[in-house]
């Protein structure tokens, strides 16, 4: 009964069906007899109340204005606000009422939307492009996502350049993709379901969707478009794509003595201290032979040559070769200078195996030597900070007390 009286009221349309059967639970059942006020109009309620036997009459400054019965429910903006009651409420016959207070009700929406948020911010973590986000990003988004309610054939893209760039994750229902292109080819038709997403790229990176998009059936969706995430992370957006490329760059690059990919959490510190710098056209990043910085480039503007006298055979280090006076152009998304932490032949640091000069002004990131020496202190903190009991090795007991024994470990 309460369950029903509940789907029917917008107050509780944010309290997911998880959720449900705890707030049914949480109605006080009270009884009260015939001609018993059980609202007074003008005071500050503090209940909402569902009808579960007899008859209730509403009165506005003495004249009545209509009636509930079995079933029905009233006072629910009491919840919601402070506000004085908008009516009198009459017991017309005897009537067993269910109530629940404003304290209560505002608790269980609190844990819902807590719920609600944390679900979100995992499925945010599942799209590439925001994945590496910091949690305050991840709730900006999360925040500003807005809740759209889809029939069955409602479409939601045409995807055509007139749709709307907008962001959607499914939280009810199925979605079909269709006729999706880009880039010149075709890809095979899709299904979104409840937990998955699609329209990434018409946020990040300003394209039209991939598709039409329309619902198999009714279908919840939390929509956010691309003018309003700019708005809500500011200057932000566009370095998102940039951390997130860079991560994966690093980890397919090998540098010092690591010939393979790094874990996440090393990643994530060498993308936080990398820095992007400028650099003029004619710039001698490297001489062939000579000492210089240990430093990785990763190019994002500009272009730089790369040429070797002694050294034809460049891929171990860089991926490709190079003949004698041949020079070879690395553009935007191009790397160099990895085999200046230690990975080359010799092993050696800050040893330019190759000259690199700038044919253009330059905008690279940087990762040098003392970015990696910031990033190992760091990640051996973490490491000894993780030490448990199973990782000592017992010498011998120091003492004893009221606490317990004290022992000399290594």
């Amino acid at each position: 009964l309460i369950d029903e009286a509940l789907q029917g009221n917008f107050v509780f349309s944010s309290i997911s069906a998880r959720n449900r059967p705890g707030l049914v639970a949480a109605f006080e059942p009270i009884m009260v007899k015939p001609g018993t006020k059980i609202i007074e109009e003008g005071d500050v309620g503090d209940y909402f109340y569902v009808v579960g036997s007899g008859e209730v009459m509403f009165q506005i400054e003495g004249n009545e204005v209509g009636e509930a019965g079995t079933g029905s429910s009233f006072g629910e903006l009491a919840l919601l606000y402070q506000a004085p009651r908008a009516a009198t409420c009459i017991a017309k016959t005897g009537c067993g009422l269910f109530r629940l207070d404003q304290e209560t009700f505002r608790r269980m929406l609190a844990q819902e939307i807590k719920d609600s948020h944390s679900k979100i911010v995992k499925i945010l973590k599942t799209v590439p492009y925001f994945k590496d986000l910091d949690d305050e990003y991840l709730g900006k988004i999360s925040n500003n996502l807005k809740i759209i309610n889809y029939k069955d054939g409602d479409v939601l893209t045409f995807g055509d350049e007139d749709s709307p760039k907008r962001f959607f994750i499914i939280k009810e229902g199925i979605v079909e993709m269709t006729g999706i292109s880009t880039g010149g080819s075709d890809y095979k038709d899709m299904s979104v379901k409840a937990g998955e997403y699609f329209g990434e790229y018409a946020l990040m990176k300003n394209q039209r969707p991939l598709g039409l998009a329309k619902a198999k059936g009714n279908v919840v969706a939390l929509t956010l478009d691309r003018d309003k995430f700019i708005r809500v992370l500011g200057n932000n957006w566009g370095s998102l794509i940039t951390k997130t490329i860079d991560k994966r760059k690093l980890a397919l690059i090998p540098f010092g003595k690591r010939k393979n990919p790094a874990d996440d959490n090393e990643l994530d510190l060498l993308v936080g201290v990398m820095k992007d710098k400028k650099f003029p056209k004619g710039h001698v990043f490297f001489t062939e032979g000579k000492h210089c910085t240990p430093a990785l480039y990763l190019i994002r503007e500009g272009t730089v040559d790369i040429r070797t006298a002694n050294h034809p055979n460049l891929e171990s280090l860089l991926g490709f070769n190079l003949g004698k006076g041949e020079t070879k152009t690395i553009r935007p998304d191009g790397y160099f200078g990895n085999d200046t932490m230690g990975a080359n032949e010799k092993g050696e640091f800050g040893l330019a195996q190759y000259t690199v000069v700038a044919n253009e002004d330059i905008l690279a990131g940087v990762l040098d030597f003392n970015a990696i020496k910031s990033v190992i202190a760091k990640k051996d903190e973490q490491e000894k900070a993780n030490i448990t009991m199973k990782d000592l090795n017992m010498i011998k007991i120091l003492g004893a007390g009221t606490f317990g024994k004290v022992w000399l470990v290594t």
